[in-house]
């Protein structure tokens, strides 16, 4: 049965404010005929665009504009009309982080118009108020580890409502993959007895302990003496994320992007190697397609593999 290991909860800051701006540029907007509007949200790089298809009349255009909107987060607002797509050169202008409307660039005869705002997000948080991500892990045997990833929208019979269309492009799942019991139970007693002592000799000042511990030193000389530190090279090798990146497998519609140390390490006899590796993979939603389902699949065997073959171990 999988083991459940929890899910994101909503932080008090998530994307309300940027919503809110949202909507009180729709309520500038309302009183000519709405078409359409649709959200378009770039998660790696926290931007986002709000678009909006609008019916307007030349006879309203003098009564509802100029608008104005003094938002800092807006980075660009572009304008093109509705019948050929054809941009409408600085509609909006930026003054002092305040756009404001020209509807002297308003052609005649055009009756509907297409505006977008591009806007910066100021912060990752902003995902937990949209989207539900869970993973459960299950161990197969002692050879692999699977981690099975949902990630859906929240409420999206609600969002279809209010937008044509909202897309999340590279939604992040972090999964936290554990490998410090492949190191504990691969690495060579004799190597870690001979860490352990070397240490011990390092911090102590007493003449006769020293003196006993060089005598151990020399009597528990193996293979691995004078040979730790290229040791220790090869195995902080294996978690460079192209090196890691061969044990794992993501099954679409997930895929696999990067994989970063965990923040705890292994103690062998001074901090070494992380206990996890945080493998990063990405998907996207759609109103259409709210909900992905995948699995991230771990080889510990071939991980287990490589840690033999960095010790000499048939």
């Amino acid at each position: 049965m999988a083991e459940f290991l929890g899910q994101y909860v909503p932080t008090p800051y998530t994307i309300d404010k940027w919503l809110h701006i949202i909507r009180k540029i729709h309520d500038t907007l309302k009183p000519f005929d709405i078409l359409n509007q649709e959200i378009d949200i770039r998660v790696p790089e926290l931007t986002g665009e709000y678009s909006i298809a609008l019916k307007i009349s030349h006879k309203e255009v003098g009564k509802f504009f100029p608008l104005s909107y003094p938002v800092a987060s807006i980075s660009r607002i572009t304008v093109h009309t509705l019948d050929f797509f054809r941009p409408i050169e600085n509609f909006f202008v930026n003054i002092n982080e305040d756009w404001k409307s020209d509807t002297s660039k308003l052609p005649d005869g055009i009756d509907k118009l297409l505006i977008t705002f591009e806007f910066k997000i100021p912060e990752a948080n902003f995902l937990n108020n949209l989207v539900q991500r869970d993973r459960a892990r299950e161990v197969i045997g002692e050879e692999l580890s699977e981690y099975w990833l949902n990630a859906q929208l929240k409420h999206p019979a609600v969002l279809k409502t209010v937008y044509g269309r909202l897309d999340l492009h590279d939604v992040p799942f972090n999964v936290n993959v554990g490998v410090a019991q492949e190191i504990r139970d691969i690495i060579p007693r004799e190597f870690v007895k001979s860490l352990e002592t070397q240490q011990e000799l390092s911090k102590t000042r007493d003449r006769e302990e020293r003196l006993r511990l060089s005598l151990e030193m020399a009597r528990q000389r193996t293979r691995y003496t004078g040979r730790e530190y290229s040791f220790f090279s090869d195995m902080q090798d294996l978690f460079f994320p192209t090196r890691f990146a061969k044990f794992i497998k993501v099954t679409p519609p997930f895929y696999y992007d990067t994989c970063v140390r965990g923040r705890d390490f292994y103690d062998l006899t001074f901090p070494t190697f992380p206990k996890s590796m945080e493998v990063i993979s990405r998907t996207n939603l759609t109103l259409e397609n709210p909900a992905a389902h995948g699995k991230l699949v771990y080889s510990k065997r071939d991980f287990m593999a490589d840690v033999k073959k960095i010790f000499g171990i048939e």
